[in-house]
């Protein structure tokens, strides 16, 4: 929604359909030429409220980890990327090209995964 038209064609990284409480993050590592996407989902529920004298707020609790189906991750400018792994598994996964992304289809996650896009 609102997001997606704030960022425009600036993202790297397209999930379609993600859930709201799914966190995707990118970080680049250009000396060992790769880049790492780091997806995380867990539902959370906010218990017990601010202590006095106590800075903090309510504590984030996962009460329960649901995996999360069917992701289609989308990289824009991945045509640099030759060959994609899930970390610290060490599977490699298949990538496909269309347009200027890379696409690449999990199955599901549990709570984390990384997925490593290595350079050619």
């Amino acid at each position: 929604g609102a997001i997606n038209a704030l960022l425009g064609e600036d993202r790297t990284v397209l999930v379609p359909k993600l859930s709201s409480v799914a966190r995707i993050t990118l970080r680049r590592q250009p000396r060992e030429r790769r880049r790492i996407i780091h997806l995380l989902y867990a539902n959370k529920t906010n218990r017990g409220g601010q202590r006095p004298n106590d800075s903090g707020g309510a504590a984030e609790i996962i009460e329960d980890i649901d995996p999360l189906t069917n992701i289609r991750l989308r990289v824009r400018d991945g045509l640099q990327f030759c060959r994609a792994t899930l970390e610290p598994q060490g599977k490699e996964i298949s990538l496909e090209r269309k347009d200027n992304f890379l696409e690449i289809n999990l199955d599901s996650i549990l709570c984390h995964q990384m997925v490593v896009l290595h350079e050619a």
